[in-house]
């Protein structure tokens, strides 16, 4: 097995498994056409399916329903990716988490069409992910391809029968434009589907190799959990705190900061306190202006938080002081009930950008 082939088979997880659609018609839970094994080839009834995709992301990720995520696990050797959409089915961020539970976010770019046509990560560079797609309305790609700017590439097309059931992947790798031969055609097959249609296991067999994709769906109409539920009050939680933090100058409270900080959110605001003797740069929570903006009525107050999209306990909130706008990143933890502020960073100081011009 080339090293080429083991960037699509093993690096790149969705890569395979995410165009496995299989039509919108019925399905089997086997795309193989291996009829004997009864079990594999379990009938999935017509009625209990949707007619068609929701949004042409959905299909893209051959998601029936309205789904809101899509969680994937290959192996010990390939990264989780996690998929999310919005109630519209458009995708919002497509996640990768490594061995250290570090996060890295996929870039998308899209053809006229909207359709995604290229997916791409910081990491795999110069290798890019490029989608092709074969019909009108909303269809699943009918070829997916990893490529460099050397002439490398290696690209899986889709052989499907009449009724649109993948039943397997032609296999193509070229090295510096020359294409290799003899690569084995993959052969796959699709089991375990839920209530809505939608397959949650995926096997790939090439030669002597097989991968096994396992996916986990989540859908706008699940019912929430206990566990959601706490998290959403935490978070509402959070919230209202950075709100009164800032709205009520707490932040200004020596005491306050010794009950609601970290230490090592106190040691930050010790060595950036920039006068004589000992305190805190209470002044990080806020803009660099000591006073308001000109012309400009004088409030001050926040206007949104919300949280990071990289998660890990941290919140942005926009806020005007004086009339100036500013907008900081601040980690927040929760401990016995109680927020407790562990890091502050400044993403945004309209008075600091206007005094640089």
């Amino acid at each position: 097995m080339s090293k080429n082939y083991l960037c699509v088979a093993v690096a790149a997880v969705f890569a395979l498994a995410i165009v496995c659609s299989c039509g919108n018609k019925s399905k089997k839970a086997s795309s193989s056409v291996d009829d004997d094994d009864d079990e594999a080839t379990e009938e999935v009834e017509d009625e209990d399916l949707a007619e068609s995709y929701l949004s042409q992301d959905l299909a893209t990720f051959d998601l029936y329903g309205q789904a809101i995520s899509v969680h994937y696990e290959r192996g010990e050797h390939t990264y989780p990716v996690t998929v999310r959409f919005s109630k519209q089915g458009r995708v919002l961020e497509i996640i990768r988490t490594d061995g250290q539970g570090d996060s890295e976010k996929a870039s998308l770019t899209r053809d006229d069409d909207g359709r995604i046509e290229w997916i791409s990560w910081e990491s795999d560079s110069p290798w890019v992910t490029s989608l092709s797609y074969e019909g009108e309305g909303f269809v699943a790609p009918s070829q997916c391809m990893e490529t460099n700017q050397m002439g490398n590439y290696t690209a899986e097309r889709y052989l499907r029968d009449a009724d649109g059931r993948l039943l397997s992947m032609k296999f193509e790798e070229a090295i510096h434009g020359n294409t290799v031969e003899g690569e084995p055609e993959h052969v796959v097959r699709l089991s375990d589907y839920d209530e809505r249609g939608n397959w949650l296991t995926c096997t790939i067999t090439a030669g002597q190799y097989t991968f096994v994709t396992c996916r986990t769906i989540s859908y706008a109409d699940d019912p929430v959990t206990t566990d959601e539920a706490d998290a959403d009050a935490d978070d509402e939680r959070i919230k209202a705190f950075i709100t009164d933090l800032y709205n009520s100058g707490s932040y200004l409270d020596y005491d306050f900061l010794r009950a609601h900080c970290t230490p090592r959110m106190l040691k930050k605001l010790e060595e950036n306190y920039e006068y004589d003797g000992e305190g805190y740069a209470v002044w990080l929570f806020r803009t660099s202006s000591q006073d308001g903006k000109p012309n400009c009525v004088d409030t001050s107050g926040v206007s949104t938080v919300f949280p990071d999209a990289d998660g890990g306990h941290w919140y942005h909130y926009k806020f005007v002081d004086g009339g100036w706008r500013g907008e900081n990143r601040i980690k927040v933890l929760l401990r016995d009930g109680q927020c407790i502020i562990d890091d502050l960073e400044t993403v945004y100081d309209e008075a600091f950008e206007q005094l640089q011009q």
